[in-house]
Parts: C-alpha cells; sequence; structure tokens
C-alpha cells in the first residue's frame, strides 16, 4: 500500500525583455523578448532559456503612425469590424528572427479585439499586427 502525494515540481520565473525609448519602456515582443528560469524546489537553476543579444542602434529615427492610423489598418483586417471591439493594445518591437545577425527590431502596434457581443462563437478573439513606421 502506497500514499500519493502531490507536491510542486519547481517554479518557472518569466522575464519579458523592455527596451526604453525616451524613458518610456517598449516590449520585445515574442520569443526573442522572453527569458525564462527553471528553478527546483530548492532554487536551484535547473534550466534558463534566453536569446537576448547586444543591440546597437542604427540609422536616425523614422516616422511612425499615429495610433488612429494604425487602428484604421488593423480594423481593416477584421473579416466583420462591425463585430469586434478594441480590448486592449500596446506597441512593441517584433523581433522575428533567433538567427545570429539578424537583430533588427521592428516596431508594431498589437491590437487585441473582442466580440462586442457577449459569448459570440462565430466572432472569436482576435490579436493583429500593424507595422508602426509609415512607408
Amino acid at each position: 500500500f502506497a500514499e500519493v502525494r502531490h507536491a510542486q515540481a519547481g517554479v518557472s520565473v518569466v522575464y519579458r525583455r523592455v527596451i526604453h525609448v525616451k524613458g518610456v519602456p517598449v516590449e520585445v515582443l515574442g520569443a526573442p523578448g522572453i527569458i525564462r528560469v527553471e528553478l527546483d524546489n530548492g532554487g536551484a537553476v535547473l534550466r534558463v532559456s534566453k536569446l537576448w543579444r547586444v543591440l546597437e542602434p542604427i540609422g536616425s529615427p523614422a516616422p511612425a503612425k499615429s495610433f488612429e492610423q494604425a487602428h484604421g489598418e488593423a480594423m481593416t483586417k477584421l473579416a466583420a469590424p462591425g463585430s469586434y471591439k478594441l480590448q486592449s493594445w500596446k506597441i512593441g518591437y517584433r523581433h522575428e528572427s533567433i538567427k545570429e545577425g539578424e537583430d533588427e527590431l521592428i516596431p508594431v502596434y498589437q491590437f487585441a479585439f473582442i466580440a462586442v457581443k457577449l459569448h459570440d462563437i462565430d466572432h472569436p478573439p482576435e490579436l493583429i499586427e500593424v507595422p508602426a513606421l509609415k512607408k
């Protein structure tokens, strides 16, 4: 006869990378913007994953879209814009590549839309990214 005991296997701590632009914190979106540390119950580090690299500024600042411009562009990407409302939004940097030497950060607006009607299964939540730079 054995006794079954449930216990915590460890702790996972996640840090999000933030870059300060003129004193304003801007999140790095995607896997390269995350560092994950896994600890055992005694506090010893089991595993660490990070994809951060040192960034060097290049060129001069580029003009960015206003919130209104980016929001309008995001609305056009919805199949039924009238069925959605904006739940939240943020501006951040998209760093897609994890390859060494591909360190470009692309500024984007990220919009989270939810259905206007409660429990509307025909219009699931949508997360839409729009480039922040003007063309």
